[in-house]
């Protein structure tokens, strides 16, 4: 026999129904019937009756008033509305939200309506709104919300009952919703990260002749296609050998800049550190392409609103991000950047990441698969990291010391085990000289 709860083995007698009784009114009616079945025929109690009788009376009364009460409030809040803050939210901050009805609202003394608006995502923190005094028709009804991160968050319905203030008869339903929060990591400013340029062109091959950059310096053997005003003669009258000089790399913000970023719902921070990289970059009008863990086929950000809302709608599906997922995202900016006829020139990607995340056993080999993407096609990546919780010289504090001595603790060698990761990684970057910026 299987030793399953008994609720689980029968869901449709325990699932929740729309039944007003509540604990209270059904101990008190189980009271009420012992009464009506011991004391009374027994031994003629007339307190006893009059009191099951009386307890009885008081409770149908008010079975019937919130019945009533139910039945009013239900069509007056047909057509009710909810308005989302105006701005996107910032998270971890509280915005005001709003509902108001088309009907005026009137309860009976002694019962209360209670609101709740329903999410379909967990994690923010919605309050229930409970009313006596009545609502009147298009009079908003304020409220505070608070998210602990970015993400779209779809607000489907409002739980609403009607309920007496005692808690023995409560009647609840349900109003379907279609609206959403939309809450953006908080901002950054004064990014001292340095700009990259993920492209490396040739000097004479900008189209800029005011900000000239790559001048011809480097010598090379001549070749009939330099034509003669590249050859030096000096060189030539001394060795008889023609050289002729050709524009040096360069590697100049006035490029192309390509960025990753690796980010599930809890990295607000390194969101916030790549918005405002992406900030810093509009002053000098380089071109950038942002693509982010969770992509799944969006849109390439190219701007910082538009890598924004990337950031923001890709929450969701950062969460089941694997390894496979991440270099299917890599591939989606490197053929972004083949669209845009970059690819060729492709040297360097922007990568942030949490480095909490790179001292996270769980995230190792999803970083290992990053590496070996980058290796395959011989692109070097440019870290920019946030401190990983657990630094590299981190000691244990004075109660964990004391602990220890009484109770065996696993966090010291998984600390150390994290230390180990993140080590491994930084040292992974040294060798392939790959730069690192926290």
């Amino acid at each position: 026999m299987s030793n399953a709860p008994f609720w689980t083995k029968y869901p449709r007698f325990f699932r929740a129904r729309n039944t007003p009784v509540t604990t209270r009114s059904a101990l008190l009616i189980l009271f009420c019937t012992y009464l009506l079945i011991v004391p009374v025929p027994n031994s003629s109690d007339i307190i006893a009756a009059s009191l099951a009788c009386g307890l009885l009376t008081i409770l149908a009364s008010l079975l019937l008033t919130t019945t009533a009460q139910f039945i009013v409030t239900k069509r007056a809040l047909s057509s009710i509305q909810f308005y989302p803050p105006d701005n996107k939210l910032t998270s971890g901050e509280a915005a005001t939200c709003a509902i108001s009805t088309q009907h005026d609202i009137k309860l009976i003394p002694g019962l209360c309506l209670e609101l709740k608006p329903l999410c379909s995502q967990s994690g923010i923190v919605l309050p229930t709104l409970k009313i006596s005094n009545g609502l009147q028709a298009k009079a908003p009804l304020a409220f505070e919300i608070s998210t602990p991160h970015r993400g779209n968050w779809e607000i489907h319905g409002l739980r609403c009952s009607v309920g007496d203030l005692a808690g023995l008869f409560k009647l609840s339903w349900q109003i379907p919703l279609e609206t959403s929060i939309v809450s953006v990591p908080p901002p950054l400013t004064g990014s001292l990260l340095p700009l990259i340029s993920s492209t490396q062109r040739a000097g004479d091959a900008l189209n800029d002749t005011i900000h000239r950059l790559g001048d011809p310096f480097d010598i090379k053997p001549y070749h009939p296609s330099d034509g003669i005003k590249k050859i030096i003669w000096k060189a030539f009258a001394k060795s008889g050998q023609l050289l002729s000089r050709h524009p040096e790399p360069s590697m100049t913000p006035e490029g192309f800049v390509a960025i990753f970023v690796l980010a599930r719902p809890e990295d607000d921070q390194i969101c916030a550190k790549a918005l405002s990289y992406i900030e810093s970059l509009k002053e000098l009008n380089l071109d950038l392409a942002l693509c982010c863990e969770g992509q799944k086929g969006r849109a390439v950000g190219h701007d910082y609103a538009s890598s924004q809302d990337l950031l923001v709608d890709s929450t969701w599906d950062a969460t089941s991000s694997d390894e496979i997922s991440i270099q299917a995202d890599l591939q989606l900016l490197f053929d972004t950047c083949s669209a845009q006829g970059v690819a060729l020139n492709l040297r360097k990607i922007g990568i942030f990441c949490s480095g909490s995340r790179l001292a996270n056993p769980d995230d190792s080999s999803l970083i290992k698969g990053v590496i070996s993407w980058f290796d395959e096609r011989q692109i070097e990546p440019v870290f920019f990291l946030t401190d990983p919780k657990i630094s590299i010289g981190e000691k244990a504090s004075l109660k964990e010391k004391v602990s220890s001595i009484f109770v065996e603790s696993s966090l010291a060698p998984e600390r150390a085990s994290s230390r180990n990761l993140y080590e491994s990684f930084l040292s992974t970057c040294v060798g392939k000289q790959w730069e690192v910026f926290v």
